[in-house]
């Protein structure tokens, strides 16, 4: 991260996203320009889906596919990292492995650096084969967290949707990821909650399930998915009405319940989705201008993936 320090282009890995101001821009690991620019955001995306197909046709799977994990590359002719290379292989295992050996390392692993996490029961109980389908499901939450890309689902065998009234039930299976699942330890109740984990389970949860959710969150809840199958269809337009649908909404909702339409937090929110919304656009307009059949061609195993949850 040292080569970085002087390069204006490039950030240093961490939870921001690149659709926030520019201060809190130095807080990620991808380019400040990058979500408005298509062709560096699918050249970047294409290097990791490379670097797991090479890693797979080799036998094994990368088995901690984080952000943390994905190292540059080598330097550009300004001397700054350039590339991308995928990295870190302590929690690799042999594509076919049991899943008990697999859990064994990150639960040792976790609870040596933390004590709070609970004892998840005897490995019996989780088995099953390991493979690729693991890191493909990491790829897609890397690509979601980090480029506010959208996919139909990012692991379509393995998630479960929400219990919106008492988040119990969330359990994207994502490794030994369990959600806001309550478990029990000497007598009293844990939780496990994880800021990201927790968001992106959010995003798995369908309209159909909302009747016991209070009204203002099946408001964000209903416009959050009218936004997504807004980008589905690379529909600008549609993606405009979404955000005027939330604000008419929105101000029904703080009408009826005698509150300010937008509070600091909920105006800060919109202030970055609006940084958001302009990326979209800039980065539709990149793909009608610049890439061309040869690019797209190229690029479908990763489109596979990011759109279907299938391995490439």
């Amino acid at each position: 991260m040292e080569a970085s320090a002087g390069c204006r282009h490039v950030l240093h890995v961490g939870d921001t996203r690149p659709c926030v101001d520019g201060e809190e821009l130095r807080g990620a690991f991808v380019m400040v320009k990058m979500a408005g620019d298509l062709n560096k955001w699918l050249r970047l995306a294409k290097q990791l889906a490379d670097g797991l197909q090479c890693l797979h046709s080799a036998g094994y799977v990368q088995g901690d596919f984080l952000a943390q994990n994905v190292f540059y590359e080598a330097l550009d002719d300004m001397k700054c990292p350039s590339g991308l290379r995928v990295a870190d292989f302590g929690l690799s295992v042999p594509i076919g492995a049991d899943r008990h050996s697999y859990f064994a390392a990150r639960l040792y692993k976790m609870r040596m650096r933390d004590s709070k996490y609970p004892w998840f029961g005897l490995p019996s109980t989780w088995r099953f084969k390991v493979d690729p389908s693991i890191d493909w499901c990491e790829y897609s939450f890397l690509m979601h967290e980090h480029f506010r890309m959208r996919m139909s689902a990012p692991c379509p065998a393995r998630s479960q949707t929400i219990d919106l009234p008492t988040w119990t039930a969330c359990i994207a299976e994502r490794r030994s990821t369990y959600c806001g699942r309550r478990m029990s330890k000497g007598g009293r109740k844990l939780e496990i909650y994880g800021n990201r984990e927790l968001e992106a389970c959010q995003e798995l949860v369908e309209v159909s399930s909302m009747s016991a959710v209070p009204e203002k969150e099946q408001l964000r809840l209903l416009w959050q998915a009218q936004f997504q199958k807004a980008q589905q269809h690379d529909s600008w337009g549609q993606i405009l009405e979404a955000q005027d649908e939330y604000r008419k909404m929105a101000s029904q909702v703080a009408a009826k319940q005698g509150l300010p339409f937008i509070n600091s937090k909920e105006k800060d929110t919109m202030h970055r989705l609006s940084l958001c919304l302009s990326a979209r656009a800039q980065s539709l307009a990149t793909l009608h201008e610049t890439v061309n059949s040869a690019d797209m061609k190229a690029l479908a195993p990763v489109f596979e993936v990011l759109f279907t949850g299938r391995e490439p």
